[in-house]
């Protein structure tokens, strides 16, 4: 990830090449933006300049992305010092799909935000919580024409 203060947060490339944005919520533009001026604190503290087209997350040179396997670990050590050897970085990813699928989002909706250009990927991977939606539907429906 980079940033820049014209064009904003970018990530790239993708496993396609193909560019795409998503929306982001109030708190996951404050939490970007601390960690920006996280990034900006380092470098004055460390006199270590950051390059004109800086990483969102820098490596310790600040220059260079950081290694991805950081983050994966942490994230490992922080799932398991809370009970939960199990879960994975990447579940993250489940859980949002889950959610919003749950939430009554639309499948291109979900299947945008995942990076997804075919939704019928997302509709393989996450019938079964359709499938609790069309329940949920009937059971509307029901009640709305009285049994």
């Amino acid at each position: 990830m980079k940033w820049s203060s014209q064009r904003g947060i970018e990530v790239g490339p993708t496993k396609t090449h193909a560019e795409r944005s998503i929306s982001l919520d109030a708190l996951a533009v404050e939490v970007l933006r601390q960690q920006i001026a996280s990034n900006l604190e380092i470098s004055k503290g460390t006199g270590l300049d950051l390059p004109e087209d800086p990483y969102l997350f820098p490596g310790p040179d600040l220059a260079s992305p950081l290694n991805p396997d950081r983050i994966t670990g942490a994230f490992r050590r922080a799932a398991t010092a809370i009970g939960h050897r199990d879960l994975h970085f990447h579940s993250l990813r489940h859980f949002s799909a889950s959610q919003l699928i749950a939430a009554g989002v639309d499948i291109r909706t979900v299947s945008g935000r995942l990076g997804r250009s075919d939704p019928s990927v997302t509709l393989r991977i996450y019938a079964q919580l359709l499938e609790t939606k069309d329940r949920e539907a009937a059971e509307i429906t029901d009640r709305l024409l009285g049994k």
